[in-house]
């Protein structure tokens, strides 16, 4: 049986209202049927009339208005009668249907229920799905569906232990993609250390059970070769914190000038924004002048840098009050100052060279090849709230920023090209003398 979700008390409204209507309806039936007769009754004596007169031409006036009046009145009984017995008659047809309704109060069910009894269950079901859909295709407005964002990050990948340098990525992709689910490969450059043996990921979809194709690829040997496959946990803490001292405002500034130059050599190396790439071989980089900060440049990252990385001072007005400001020693107490402004200028600039060059500034590490791996953005650095004034000095904030600008000189350097003629100096080979040792 399939219940229609109605509690008692709506079914009984539901019978009360279905009898209104049917009484409602009765009584202007009853009303029509009425009017109808009357209107009759009205038209016959004025048609017999009629023809008596032609009949009787020779009757007097008075005994014709007797007779007209007395047809007329006969005529209003036989209405009324006529009525009378069509409304005993459509009494006696309601009764049965009262009764009925009200022995399905009694028993708790209504006619739609009796109906949708007899109906055969082929039946039921057709109208049941059939107002499912019209349910769902009028979608209600209290309630507004929100599609969550599908989790395309979310991935499971296997780590291959040992791989022979001869062994090539495309090997590698062509035995995986047996698997479903598959999506990439990523292989390490063969290193010295580990006898020139590689390292490998491979990225699966998270639909699949990723144990089941580990447990195979064990089983499997490539080139007479047992790669070790291990299943690669998730990163547990993708933004890691460094330390808070780098809030200080004079650390930000120096942050800023940095990460300025590191995106002007990388944007200049990759050429991203140099449309002129024949003006470019053309002119030599000795000759050129030095760069400036945002000039040179058409990233809108380094638009208008140069406005804070200039410092500012009343030193004309303190120097005509006399005051004089004393100049902290390296073992003086400093506290942590922030600007919001800077912070945000720094914040655009370690997020470019992030995504776009794939470096962590904080860290001072390059990901070359992450767009192969199982995590595209893996792991980030970040600040991290600024330490109390008890355990920062002047001399540590030196010392720090000195540190750190060794750690990221790789990136600060530019490496320059050489001409044609410093290489023939170092021994170029000729292509056309040496046309099968030139690639």
């Amino acid at each position: 049986m399939i219940s229609w979700n109605l509690s008692r008390r709506e079914e009984e409204r539901r019978a009360e209202i279905i009898l209104k209507v049917k009484n409602l309806g009765h009584k202007l039936r009853m009303q029509m049927r009425k009017r109808t007769l009357k209107k009759k009754a009205a038209e016959k004596p004025a048609e017999k009339a009629a023809k008596k007169k032609h009949r009787d031409t020779y009757s007097s006036g008075s005994d014709s208005d007797s007779s007209s009046s007395g047809s007329s009145s006969e005529s209003e009984d036989e209405a009324n009668q006529a009525v009378a017995a069509e409304e005993k008659e459509t009494k006696k047809d309601d009764e049965p249907e009262v009764a009925s309704e009200a022995e399905a109060k009694v028993n708790g069910k209504t006619s739609a229920d009796k109906d949708s009894e007899d109906k055969p269950s082929e039946e039921v079901k057709e109208e049941t799905i059939k107002k499912e859909e019209n349910s769902e295709s009028t979608p209600n407005t209290s309630e507004v569906a929100v599609d969550k964002p599908r989790p395309f990050h979310m991935t499971l990948s296997i780590f291959l232990r040992n791989l022979a340098p001869g062994i090539t990525k495309q090997e590698v992709e062509a035995m995986c993609k047996k698997y479903p689910g598959f999506k990439r490969v990523a292989l390490q450059d063969p290193q010295a250390d580990r006898r020139y043996m590689r390292r490998g990921w491979v990225t699966f979809d998270r639909s699949v059970n990723i144990k089941d194709i580990c447990w195979n690829l064990n089983n499997i040997r490539l080139r007479d070769c047992e790669m070790g496959a291990i299943v690669n946990r998730d990163i547990k803490q993708r933004v890691r914190p460094v330390n808070g001292i780098v809030n200080h405002k004079n650390l930000v500034r120096q942050d800023i000038k940095i990460a300025a130059k590191i995106i002007q050599n990388l944007d200049n190396k990759w050429s991203i924004w140099d449309n002129s790439h024949e003006d470019k071989k053309k002119t030599v980089k000795k000759e050129e002048p030095p760069h400036t900060f945002g000039l040179q440049s058409k990233n809108p990252v380094l638009k208008n840098i140069t406005d804070y990385l200039v410092d500012e001072g009343s030193f004309e007005e303190d120097e005509l009050l006399g005051e004089t400001k004393e100049e902290k020693k390296d073992g003086d107490e400093v506290t942590i100052e922030r600007d919001e402004e800077l912070l945000k200028v720094l914040d655009k600039m370690i997020l470019y060279l992030r995504i776009v060059h794939s470096i962590d500034y904080y860290s001072g590490i390059e990901y070359p090849n992450e767009d192969e791996m199982p995590h595209r953005c893996g792991i980030m650095h970040a600040r991290s709230e600024p330490p109390s004034t008890n355990q920062i000095t002047n001399s540590g904030l030196t010392d720090y920023m000195n540190a750190f600008e060794q750690k990221i000189k790789q990136f600060t350097e530019e490496k320059g090209k050489l001409d044609d003629a410093e290489v023939t100096k170092l021994g170029r080979k000729d292509p056309q003398a040496y046309p099968l040792f030139c690639y």
